[in-house]
C-alpha cells in the first residue's frame, strides 16, 4: 500500500526517526485507542529525561488551551456503547456567600463527590470550575452513570456541604 503525499521528504525522515529510536536508548512511540471511543493518540519517541522536581504544576490562572485539549479528549476517549445511561449534565453554584478560598472550593466539591457516590456507586464524573461574574466559583458537572438524579436530593446535598 502506498500513499503520495505533498510532504513525502518529510514524512519519510519522521518514519526513519521512529525506526531508528529501536536502536538508541530512545523510547519507542506509543499508540493509544480510546475502545468505544472516538480517540486516537500517537506519541512520538522521546528522549528521557531527568527526573521532575516535584511533579507538581504551578498555580492555574486559566484555562489553558492544553487543558481544553485534555479535556475533549478525556471526553472523547469514554466507551460510550459501555454506558447504559446518557450523561447528565449537573451545575453547582454557590449561595450570595461563598468561599474565596480555592482550597475550600475543591474540599466542598470532594465532599459533594463523595456523597454522590455513596448514593451512585457506578457513577463517574468530569467537572470543570468556573466563575461567575459575581465572583462566586461554579461547577459544571457531566455525570455518567446515574440514570436519574433527584433535583431535591441534590439540592440538600450541595447545601449541605
Amino acid at each position: 500500500m502506498s500513499h503520495n503525499s505533498p510532504r513525502a521528504k518529510q514524512r519519510a525522515a519522521t518514519y526513519r526517526r521512529v525506526a531508528q529510536s529501536a536502536d538508541t536508548d530512545r523510547t519507542q512511540p506509543i499508540m493509544t485507542l480510546a475502545v468505544g471511543g472516538s480517540v486516537l493518540k500517537l506519541k512520538a519517541a522521546k528522549v528521557p529525561r531527568g527526573p521532575r522536581s516535584n511533579g507538581r504544576r504551578g498555580k492555574i490562572t486559566r484555562f489553558s488551551a492544553q487543558s481544553r485539549g485534555r479535556m475533549i479528549e478525556l471526553v472523547a476517549s469514554i466507551n460510550r456503547p459501555a454506558c447504559r445511561h446518557k450523561p447528565l449534565m449537573v451545575t453547582l453554584t454557590y449561595p450570595a456567600v461563598f468561599p474565596d478560598e480555592g482550597r475550600a472550593v475543591k474540599r466542598h466539591l470532594d465532599m459533594f463527590l463523595k456523597r454522590l457516590k455513596r448514593e451512585f456507586p457506578q457513577s463517574a464524573a468530569i467537572w470543570k470550575l468556573e466563575y461567575q461574574r459575581r465572583g462566586a466559583p461554579h461547577f459544571h458537572i457531566l455525570l455518567f452513570g446515574v440514570p436519574f438524579i433527584n433535583a431535591m436530593w441534590l439540592s440538600r446535598c450541595w447545601a449541605y456541604v
